[in-house]
């Protein structure tokens, strides 16, 4: 990015390289000055803005509720009805690849960083404010003895992200 602001107008940077290791460059096409653009012109982008962020912050709020009321020993369905809470989907079994490769990958972290009979939540990756809640009924882990077939899967996935991470060092 600091190239980018040191190059003129209708020019290109050179090739730098960033810290992930890839090499980046960049083309100015205008250099538009610093400035304060009026009211008038922003006002409609900072009021969608805000009340996204209140609206959000609100579905946080009732999020905490369902979590606390859950956490008191309600199920999960009654703490989410009296927050009025739809529920879309119910037990839907959940991979470790399927949650951080799906659309929703900051849910699918929190499910899988959550104890058992816990409820967590993310925003969703989408324009209008929506807050997803997932309840962690259990959690299913292989038994490497029995389930060579999984210790065979998670085996290869490791190398994988070895070998991956060697190539990119």
């Amino acid at each position: 990015i600091k190239a980018a602001f040191t190059t003129a107008e209708n020019e290109t940077t050179e090739f730098a390289n960033t810290k992930d290791g890839d090499s980046r460059l960049a083309r100015v096409d205008a250099v538009i000055p610093a400035g304060v653009r009026p009211l008038a012109e922003v006002r409609a982008a900072l009021v969608d803005a805000l009340k996204q962020r209140r609206t959000l912050e609100a579905l946080q709020k009732v999020a905490e509720k369902v979590v606390a009321e859950v956490k008191a020993g309600k199920s999960f369905q009654e703490a989410a009805r009296a927050e009025k809470v739809e529920i879309v989907a119910v037990s839907q079994p959940l991979t470790r690849q399927a949650a951080m490769q799906g659309a929703l990958p900051q849910l699918g972290a929190a499910v899988y960083a959550a104890p058992e009979k816990s409820v967590v939540y993310a925003p969703a990756p989408v324009a209008s404010p929506v807050l997803l809640l997932a309840h962690v009924e259990r959690v299913v882990r292989p038994d490497p003895k029995t389930d060579t077939a999984a210790l065979a899967q998670l085996r290869q996935t490791a190398e994988s992200m070895i070998i991956n991470d060697m190539v990119q060092a």
